[in-house]
């Protein structure tokens, strides 16, 4: 979304008399504005439509999610290159056995370098628990992973929350 540019002028109001007053200052202030978000404007949030099969556990653990457990998840893409992602379930079952972990596909690209970052909060109904979003170069998915790096066991009641910013490939 690009912004409109308008020029300065000294108009009566009519939209027909005046002159224009230092337009090339301003113009100068909107290429400033484009070149920090790379040519553009941030879009809008994205909303993604859920689809059952972008939320999965790592084998043997099975996440099957239903749209009711996924609060949020929507993004941002600025200049192309830039994905701010925010993501929240409430209410998960995993069922199987204990896994690695828990891949969410990203809704956009994939990841220019690989990262780990703590995320907000999660809890297994029985306690609070620490996990981390590992983002992998290349990879079309983050994984959930214990922060110890240990399988994540069959729960009920599981909740989720992060918000992350990925440079992407």
């Amino acid at each position: 979304m690009p912004i409109t540019r308008t020029a300065i002028s000294d108009d009566d109001g009519s939209g027909r008399t005046g002159t224009v007053i230092d337009n090339a200052w301003k113009q100068q202030f909107y290429d400033q504005i484009d070149a920090l978000y790379g040519g553009g404007v941030p879009a809008a949030w994205t909303a993604r439509p859920f689809v059952a099969g972008n939320y999965t556990g790592t084998a043997p653990l099975v996440w099957a999610a239903t749209a009711g457990q996924i609060i949020t998840d929507r993004y941002c893409v600025i200049g192309g290159k830039t994905l701010l992602w925010s993501f929240s379930c409430s209410g998960v079952t995993l069922t199987g056995a204990a896994g690695g972990g828990l891949r969410i596909q990203m809704p956009i690209g994939a990841a220019k370098g690989s990262i780990t970052v703590p995320f907000a909060y999660g809890f297994n109904g029985t306690a609070h628990q620490t996990h981390s979003v590992s983002i992998q170069a290349t990879a079309p998915y983050v994984e959930i992973i214990r922060q110890d790096y240990g399988s994540i066991a069959p729960m009920t009641g599981l909740y989720m929350n992060f918000n992350v910013t990925i440079e992407l490939a």
